[in-house]
């Protein structure tokens, strides 16, 4: 289902940013960072990195305000080029190959934004945001 819900904002484009839900809980954490993954095999991917932060361990867990947050969160970093970290990272047995963003921001221009939340009962939602003058690979 996450999957489903990723590939459907998208719409066949890759976000050079992922700001993760991240409950920071094992089983949560890894489905995410699978769903997440899979942005990164297939044909007509970037071949940029895919960089993936959740602010959660800074803000905690705002239940039904989560969303709103990494709406906002993930603008802010296309605006001022900084990649938030998911603090208190020290150490992942998620093999997905991806470049999550631990305990220090990141400067970079982001073109593109993916914004995750999903909740109990398989609910979910992505909001994908772009920067109008940028390309997204």
């Amino acid at each position: 289902k996450m999957t489903q819900i990723i590939y459907k904002a998208l719409n066949g484009q890759t976000p050079s940013f992922v700001h993760a839900h991240g409950t920071g809980t094992r089983l949560n954490d890894y489905f995410e960072s699978f769903a997440i993954s899979k942005l990164r095999g297939g044909g007509g991917v970037c071949r940029q990195k895919l960089f993936v932060s959740s602010t959660k361990a800074a803000t905690g867990h705002t239940l039904s305000v989560s969303s709103m947050a990494g709406a906002v969160f993930s603008i802010l970093a296309m605006q001022d080029a900084v990649i938030p970290p998911t603090l208190n990272f020290n150490e992942t047995d998620i093999a997905c190959g991806l470049d999550y963003v631990v305990n220090k921001k990141m400067e970079r221009p982001i073109n593109s934004a993916l914004s995750l939340s999903f909740g109990f009962g398989a609910q979910g939602a992505a909001l994908f945001f772009k920067r109008a003058d940028g390309d997204i690979c």
